[in-house]
């Protein structure tokens, strides 16, 4: 295996892994390619599993991946999930998605649309697909981003996305009507360094719910989150609270989407350009945020009624501006 580094960087926590928890390479390789047809788990014994051509978790079929294994994955080669993806690892033993060689990234991890869906009771995981404790670094040439939802959704918590050659978590519509209850729970997460957007919702007529609490959102080249055509058709449910926008290369938080979006006591500050930008037909609360030092509006809103509301705004370009 080529271009690993010898120390590296534990990105759900930005500081250096220890060998508790750094990607695990022992004796043992796996190659894994083709059509997973039956219920499978992949240890820390057997890891790292070498990803050397497509691979494809198929639909009614279960991948579970114990705490401490690596996935290492080719250049240009895709997971795909139309299945279950049970990803969860420890904090001292995460799970690792790597770029088998760091010159040459991997193309995706993509869940379908006949992949299991999360379902959340009373907030709490209870079925589905799910990332805990996983690391992704990498990945995203010739895709979206590295870590694709078509149609689909998942559980993540306590996991990175970090240094996607395009965007971190992409999520899109690939089918004529999606209901409703389908909805994406992104929480206690980082998404980092990515090469276009941290998270991207291609959300026309998705009518997806997005819910990202207690995260970090740093550093993207383009926007923290961006939802592209949603404020065209669909109705959405988005609601962010206690994360942090920063560093991010153009907007903090570009919501673009028709329906309801609460965002709710989030930290904003040094993007680009505006810190909170709103467009669409809807219902918006912006509550206790602190919304600083980017350099274009505090917030902005687009033909859309926004309530604002016992936030702090200052040091941008301009506090609040509505066109």
């Amino acid at each position: 295996v080529t271009n690993i580094p010898t120390q590296p960087t534990n990105f759900a926590t930005n500081s250096a892994l220890t060998p508790a928890n750094e990607p695990n390479w022992g004796s043992c390789i796996t190659e894994i390619s083709g059509i997973l047809n039956h219920d499978t788990v992949w240890t820390k014994s057997n890891s790292p599993y070498i990803i050397t051509d497509n691979f494809i978790i198929n639909q009614n079929v279960k991948l579970t991946i114990e705490p401490g294994v690596t996935v290492s994955i080719y250049s240009g080669k895709t997971i795909q999930v139309l299945g279950s993806l049970y990803a969860v690892g420890l904090l001292t033993d995460s799970i690792y998605f790597i770029d088998f060689d760091s010159t040459a990234p991997f193309k995706a991890i993509e869940f379908g649309d006949s992949s299991e869906d999360v379902v959340m009771i009373n907030g709490t995981y209870s079925s589905g697909n799910i990332l805990k404790f996983t690391n992704i670094i990498g990945g995203g040439v010739g895709a979206n981003g590295s870590v694709n939802f078509a149609s689909s959704t998942a559980y993540i918590s306590n996991s990175a996305v970090t240094n996607s050659n395009s965007s971190g978590i992409y999520l899109y519509k690939n089918t004529s009507h999606v209901g409703s209850s389908k909805f994406i729970t992104i929480d206690s997460s980082k998404v980092l360094n990515n090469a276009n957007n941290g998270i991207h919702c291609s959300c026309y007529q998705f009518n997806i719910g997005i819910y990202v609490l207690n995260s970090t959102i740093a550093n993207n080249i383009n926007d923290g989150f961006t939802s592209s055509g949603g404020d065209s058709g669909g109705n959405h449910d988005f609601i962010f609270t206690n994360n942090s926008f920063s560093g991010n290369g153009g907007i903090g938080y570009n919501g673009l989407t028709n329906g309801n979006q609460l965002f709710f006591t989030n930290t904003v500050e040094n993007n680009g350009s505006d810190g909170v930008r709103l467009r669409g037909n809807g219902t918006y609360k912006i509550r206790k945020n602190l919304i600083a030092n980017n350099n274009g509006r505090g917030v902005h809103g687009i033909y859309a009624s926004i309530e604002v509301d016992s936030n702090i705004i200052y040091q941008n370009l301009v506090g609040i501006e509505a066109s």
